[in-house]
């Protein structure tokens, strides 16, 4: 299992690595569904409308100054007609990609 992989190293590097990762993770999701609204031309007013969040909320997720729940993220993207695909974090996007 692909736990193992942070098995060896102590508990508090092991944490350490998971926060870091995870941080990069969420940042990467905002700037994406940002990206994808600009590409859209929609306005947070216009996707309030949509989806029924708040454009105050869409605004403090935009500039991360909240922290969602996911219900609220995946309202955004199914309104963006996307979907969430999980994937090993060693996975080679570039190959799945490709396939399209």
């Amino acid at each position: 299992m692909r736990i193992n992989v942070l098995k060896g190293r102590p508990a508090q590097q092991r944490k350490h690595e998971i926060l870091i990762k995870s941080m990069q993770m969420y940042h990467d999701l905002i700037k994406t569904l940002i990206e994808i609204r600009t590409q859209l031309k929609l306005s947070q007013e216009e996707l309030t409308e949509l989806t029924g969040i708040r454009q105050p909320v869409i605004s403090r997720i935009e500039t991360c100054a909240s922290n969602p729940q996911l219900y609220t993220l995946l309202k955004l993207i199914v309104a963006y007609q996307y979907k969430v695909v999980i994937v090993p974090m060693d996975f080679d996007i570039e190959s799945l990609l490709s396939d399209f």
